[in-house]
């Protein structure tokens, strides 16, 4: 496989036309050249995953980094990234199963934190390298009749992970750091009568850093969601009022997040406050189509998802990011039409 992509953008004043900045995004080539294998086998009681894979991936500014320039005079960079996993399930019986598995990937820098050229303080770092996470997965999972459940905890070891960083020098760039993370969720679902179903989930996640950037001691890793728990009670009824080609569907979830108190206040991010919301959704199937209702966030109320210590990217500050809130009461309707 291959792929390759080029890109540049310039800084205007909105009002005059004037150019602020023209070498903000550099004109960027990258090339990913790479080819994976995979092998699945089955035996009585296991069925065993193996796969490899190989990457190139060659990334370069075609246009001169004037503010990088005062620290590097690095601009291609080749990766060659070996990747693979291993996994396996074991059966107990027709209904229950141990799962696991061990797999590296890897993600390589994006062309913002290699070259973009804010300011001669905020610039990209081209010897970023790109982030090995190692990660292992052990799980459960139990189906029977109406009841479905499934537990699962994993490990993640990232070496070199993309991180912002406030040099000593005074400047704003991308380091690379050791970290992990760690968690696990549980879901549930169970078919009840008449065409109703319940789901259940909960999920939880930690990340700590095991190296640091420059003037930022705090041990949490940045963007981090708390512990989140989902309820949703579920209608499906394929043949209403004895109709062969319709059918009638909805579901009202409740979704609650805990407080994110676990933030990297040294990068700039926030506590948030827990919150709950409800959603509800409803359709009806006739035939080749199909009419969508729903209320997203039924009662109106003020709540944030992400956290975030993301530079402002045309001014390269930050020190404390703006908190964006989820939309308030939110209602749709959409008509489909499928041959």
């Amino acid at each position: 496989m291959c792929t390759t992509g080029i890109g540049g953008g310039d800084v205007y004043n909105s009002r005059t036309g004037a150019i602020i900045n023209d070498k903000l995004i550099p004109s960027v080539q990258s090339t990913d050249i790479g080819g994976y294998v995979q092998m699945d086998k089955n035996f009585d009681t296991w069925a065993v995953g193996f796969g490899l894979r190989y990457d190139r991936f060659e990334q370069e500014a075609d246009e001169d980094l004037v503010f990088t320039k005062a620290v590097t005079s690095e601009n291609r960079q080749t990766d060659n990234l070996l990747g693979g996993y291993v996994s396996g399930k074991y059966f107990l019986n027709d209904s229950a199963m141990f799962f696991g598995g061990v797999g590296r990937s890897y993600r390589t820098p994006t062309s913002k934190e290699r070259y973009i050229q804010g300011n001669p303080t905020f610039f990209g770092n081209p010897d970023l390298k790109p982030t090995a996470n190692t990660e292992f997965d052990l799980g459960f999972r139990y189906e029977r009749g109406k009841l479905i459940l499934q537990a699962k905890g994993f490990y993640s070891d990232l070496k070199d992970y993309i991180y912002q960083e406030k040099n000593l020098s005074g400047y704003k760039s991308y380091t690379n750091i050791d970290a992990h993370i760690w968690g696990g969720d549980i879901k549930a679902g169970i078919d009840l009568v008449h065409g109703f179903s319940l789901d259940a989930g909960l999920a939880y996640q930690r990340g700590h850093k095991e190296s640091f950037p420059d003037n930022n001691n705090s041990k949490d890793l940045g963007q981090i969601a708390p512990l989140k728990g989902r309820l949703a009670l579920n209608y499906n009824n394929d043949e209403p009022w004895g109709h062969k080609d319709a059918g009638l569907f909805g579901t009202v979830e409740w979704i609650h997040s805990e407080a994110a108190k676990d933030v990297d206040a040294d990068a700039g991010e926030q506590e948030l406050a827990a919150w709950d919301i409800m959603n509800l959704r409803a359709g009806y199937r006739f035939k080749s189509y199909t009419l969508n209702v729903g209320m997203d966030n039924v009662f109106d109320k003020k709540y944030t998802v992400a956290n975030s210590y993301e530079w402002d990217v045309i001014g390269g500050t930050g020190a404390n990011p703006a908190i964006v809130n989820e939309p308030g009461r939110f209602i749709y309707a959409a008509i489909g039409y499928a041959w």
